[in-house]
């Protein structure tokens, strides 16, 4: 018998035998229970010297700008576009980054690498809402602990992202690689139009 952390990644399980089909089931994986745990969004940003005023969105990669596959080029676009210079938006960044704040420092704090459940969860809770736009991945951590938290994730359509967000209710799935459909998906989050059972979560 095999377990698959996603439906998606099930399904190729299911298609990479030719002489029988096996026994797969899918079993999320765990949360620890301190990203469910209530935080206010004032006090993480305090804690963490974060600006109390702008619309603060996390993107995170463990291998920072060399793990291509999370879709730091995306990022990378996002901080270059003339939407979100004009807008009152900041990047808030966790992982391995060394180079990435060159792009647009003012726009951008690197948080560095995080190595404990508490600090990760008071970098959810501070946040408006999580980027995660990987080419392709199975079931990404920081989205089901964002969920965890109470923030909407913003994604693309592949994947094990369809196991984590409810379209128009706790994110956005986004058109595959397509900057345009990610830059209108967090316009749609600005102007607060997600279900309200996700914002309930969202202490202020």
């Amino acid at each position: 018998q095999l377990v698959a952390p996603s439906n998606w990644i099930k399904e190729k399980a299911l298609n990479s035998f030719d002489e029988f089909v096996p026994n797969v089931i899918t079993i999320p994986n765990a949360i620890p229970n301190i990203f469910f745990e209530e935080y206010s969004k004032s006090r993480a940003r305090k804690k963490l010297n974060l600006p109390k005023d702008k619309i603060l969105i996390l993107f995170s990669s463990f291998g920072g700008e060399g793990d291509l596959r999370k879709g730091i080029k995306i990022v990378k676009q996002l901080l270059n576009s003339k939407q979100h210079q004009e807008a009152d938006i900041e990047f808030i960044t966790i992982g391995s980054f060394k180079n990435i704040q060159k792009f647009n420092k003012e726009k951008l704090t690197n948080l560095g690498r995080v190595d404990s459940n508490k600090k990760l969860r008071t970098v959810y809770k501070s946040v408006d809402m999580v980027l995660v736009p990987s080419l392709i991945d199975n079931l990404p951590q920081v989205a089901t602990e964002a969920q965890a938290c109470g923030r909407p994730v913003i994604g693309f359509d592949t994947g094990g992202m369809k196991d984590i967000i409810i379209d128009n209710e706790t994110g956005y799935l986004s058109i595959n690689q397509d900057l345009k459909s990610i830059q209108n998906n967090i316009k749609r989050l600005m102007r607060n139009q997600l279900h309200s059972d996700l914002r309930a979560h969202q202490i202020t």
